[in-house]
């Protein structure tokens, strides 16, 4: 495996912040996942991926709020890429995750919860010597970690009541 995590020991060791991932908060910290949000610059989406594909197109193609997972993937990469340079890309994908945790309090607080190293990778084939891949991506995890610490830190009452209530759901 080329990878240090076990797809099996997903949810135990490390989450996987994987559409296909063993836990919910893993699935639900996805750009797949369907947990629509408003940007503060180019408002409503259904997804974080239909906007990383409205942003690597140019600002262009509306129906990208609309949708998510591999349909997100897949009307997005139909249009024409637009460059835009890889610093001014991830702030924007920065702001969009940051207003998907404002929209979604439950998330926040999941996340809050959560102990275990957020990782990315994509699996598949036999679960006894499934193929591993890391894809680029480092940022992302990164920036999701910092959520985590800065929802730690910046908690309001609810949240807490909803920490000290609330157990993690794999």
């Amino acid at each position: 495996m080329s990878n240090k995590y076990d797809p099996k020991e997903d949810g135990h060791t490390h989450l996987n912040v994987y559409s296909r991932g063993a836990s919910r908060l893993g699935r639900a910290l996805s750009n797949f996942s369907k947990l629509s949000f408003d940007h503060p610059l180019h408002g409503w989406f259904s997804s974080v991926e239909g906007y990383w594909y409205y942003v690597s197109t140019g600002f262009l193609h509306d129906e990208l709020r609309d949708v998510s997972g591999i349909q997100a993937k897949q009307l997005g990469r139909s249009y024409p890429r637009v460059m835009i340079d890889e610093a001014t890309f991830q702030h924007h994908i920065r702001v969009a995750l940051d207003a998907r945790f404002a929209a979604h309090p439950w998330l926040r607080v999941e996340l809050a919860q959560s102990t275990l190293p957020l990782v990315h990778y994509y699996y598949w084939g036999n679960v006894d010597n499934p193929k591993v891949v890391s894809p680029s991506g480092r940022w992302i995890m990164e920036h999701l970690e910092y959520c985590r610490v800065r929802l730690r830190e910046n908690m309001t009452d609810k949240e807490r009541y909803m920490l000290s209530t609330v157990r993690y759901n794999r």
